[in-house]
């Protein structure tokens, strides 16, 4: 529901980082949903937003703001 309205800049990123067949049910389930209010969306981003915020603060992920190859993560 979040990318309900979206952006073309956003929801291009969003996909691109999904495998075609996830990509595919997401567009059917968004299609699926129909007309939503705005509030809808909006909480649904504020939800995202929040989820973010705390993997941020447990570490499970990281912003990257173009840092260099040596600080890349290898297994």
């Amino acid at each position: 529901m979040a990318l309900k309205g979206a952006r073309l800049e956003l929801t291009n990123a969003f996909f691109s980082n999904l495998t075609r067949r996830a990509g595919a049910v997401i567009r059917e389930e968004m299609t699926a949903l129909g007309q939503v209010r705005r509030s809808q969306v909006n909480a649904a981003r504020q939800e995202i937003v929040e989820l973010a915020r705390a993997l941020l603060r447990q570490g499970e992920i990281r912003t990257d703001t173009g840092g260099s190859d040596d600080d890349e993560l290898v297994e």
